[in-house]
C-alpha cells in the first residue's frame, strides 16, 4: 500500500487500537494447516471429477442457490446464457420502464456469448458496454480517462455480467478476482449481476478453494493485496427496524448461469 491517504489511515486505526505503528503482519507466516498428503488428495480429487460427478456438484450449487436467493440457470452452451441475459434485458425494461445498458467483462467465456448479435434485435438498441481496458491479461495500469469512461458505463447500466475464477457448491459462493480489464464493480454497481460461468468452475467447498489459490501461487505473499471478492447472494441489510431490504450496498438480484457442455 503506497498511497499516503491509505497510510495514514490504517496508522490511525493501528493507533486506536494501541496497536505499533511500525508492526506489520508477517503475510508469510500465514499457512493453510493442511499436511501435503491431504493436498495431493484434493487436487487429485478435483482433477479426476468426471461430466457426472460434476453434475452432482451442479445438483448441490442447485439447491443451494434456492436457499441463497440466487436464480440459477443452466444450458449446453454460451449461446443459451446469452438468450438467458436477453429475456433478463427485456423483463427489466418491462418492470422498470427504462433502457438501461448492460456492463459485460471482456472475458474468455462472455466472449463466446456473442451477446451484441444476440441483442441486436431489441428495441431500442441495448447499450452494451465492454469493460476491458485493453488485453485483461496485462498488468500494465489503466490511465484516468479509461478509469472515468469504464466507470459511467458501469453506473449508466441496470446489468453487470461476469464471469467468476471458482464457484462454491457448498455454499453457492462466487469467488471473483480484480485484476485489469475484470473491474469489480460490474458484479456491485449494476441492480442486477448476472454470473455466468462453466461447469469446471464449480468446485465443492472452501478447503478446495484454498488449496487451488494456494496451488496457483495466489497466496504469495507478493500477491496477497490483490482484491478477492465473495459473493453469496444478493445485497441485503436489516440496519433499520430488522426489515431486510435487498440492494442496499450492491444488487438487489444475483443470476448465476452455469454453461455445462457435453464433454
Amino acid at each position: 500500500m503506497n498511497n499516503p491517504g491509505q497510510t495514514k489511515f490504517i496508522n490511525r486505526v493501528r493507533e486506536a487500537l494501541e496497536c505499533n505503528i511500525e508492526s506489520r503482519r508477517n503475510w508469510a507466516a500465514l499457512d493453510l494447516n493442511i499436511d501435503q498428503d491431504r493436498i495431493d488428495t484434493i487436487l487429485a480429487e478435483i482433477s479426476g471429477r468426471s461430466h457426472e460427478d460434476r453434475l452432482a456438484l451442479l445438483d448441490s450449487l442447485t439447491s443451494r442457490c434456492h436457499l441463497s436467493d440466487i436464480t440459477i440457470g443452466t444450458g449446453e452452451s454460451p449461446a443459451d446464457a446469452a438468450q438467458f441475459i436477453v429475456r433478463l434485458v427485456q423483463e427489466k425494461r418491462v418492470e422498470t420502464g427504462k433502457s438501461g445498458g448492460v456492463a459485460v467483462w471482456r472475458h474468455p467465456l462472455l466472449d463466446q456469448l456473442k451477446l451484441a448479435e444476440a441483442c441486436a434485435h431489441l428495441d431500442p438498441p441495448l447499450r452494451l458496454y465492454f469493460t476491458a481496458a485493453g488485453d485483461s491479461k496485462s498488468d500494465a495500469p489503466v490511465d484516468s480517462k479509461t478509469r472515468d469512461r469504464i466507470r459511467r458505463q458501469v453506473v449508466d447500466s441496470t446489468i453487470g455480467v461476469t464471469s467468476v475464477d471458482y464457484c462454491l457448491a457448498e455454499s453457492a459462493t462466487l469467488v471473483l478476482r480484480t485484476r485489469p480489464g475484470l473491474a469489480r464493480s460490474v458484479s456491485l454497481v449494476p441492480p442486477v449481476h448476472v454470473a455466468v460461468i462453466s461447469l469446471t468452475d464449480v468446485i465443492a467447498n472452501l478447503e478446495e478453494l484454498y488449496v487451488l489459490l494456494n496451488q496457483a501461487g495466489i497466496m504469495d505473499v507478493a500477491d496477497i493485496t490483490n482484491c478477492m471478492t465473495f459473493i453469496s447472494g444478493r445485497s441485503t441489510t436489516r440496519d433499520i427496524e430488522a426489515v431486510a431490504v435487498p440492494g442496499v450496498h450492491g444488487p438487489g438480484e444475483v443470476h448465476v448461469f452455469i454453461v455445462t457442455g457435453t464433454a
